[in-house]
């Protein structure tokens, strides 16, 4: 999947960067065949590790401008992203952050639906940060 999803990237995304978390697979030669940097952690670090590897390359090029994160298992659409950028750009924003929770083109169970809202009250009543969807990333 992440080969078809760094595919589809490439058309609005020149630069793409894929961090390795610690595959086991061929994952990581697939996305360097499709065209991805691949930035690899020798161990299984985490989401959170991931995200800031990927952040802190991204910041080692001073002509970065913007920052999107999207998963590999093509659960992103790429039409989503080029939105999110062109709202930074064309409202001054530091930060887009995305939500499942806006419309209902996300399928999920009641329970996973469940876990996921309690998640995001916690986040907003210990952080003060209206978020619908505390799991994005």
């Amino acid at each position: 999947m992440i080969g078809t999803v760094i595919e589809e990237l490439k058309h609005s995304f020149p630069h793409i960067v894929c961090v390795d978390d610690g595959s086991s697979d061929d994952s990581a030669a697939v996305a360097q065949a499709a065209g991805a940097t691949v930035v690899v952690h020798p161990i299984n670090l985490g989401q959170g590790a991931s995200l800031q590897t990927g952040f802190e390359f991204a910041l080692l090029d001073p002509k970065m401008t913007e920052v999107v994160t999207f998963d590999a298992d093509g659960q992103h659409q790429v039409a989503d992203a080029i939105q999110m950028v062109a709202k930074l750009r064309n409202s001054d924003l530091d930060v887009v952050i995305g939500s499942r929770f806006l419309d209902n083109r996300t399928s999920m169970g009641k329970a996973k639906r469940l876990v996921l809202r309690t998640a995001a009250a916690y986040t907003r009543a210990t952080t003060g940060m209206a978020l619908t969807d505390a799991t994005t990333d």
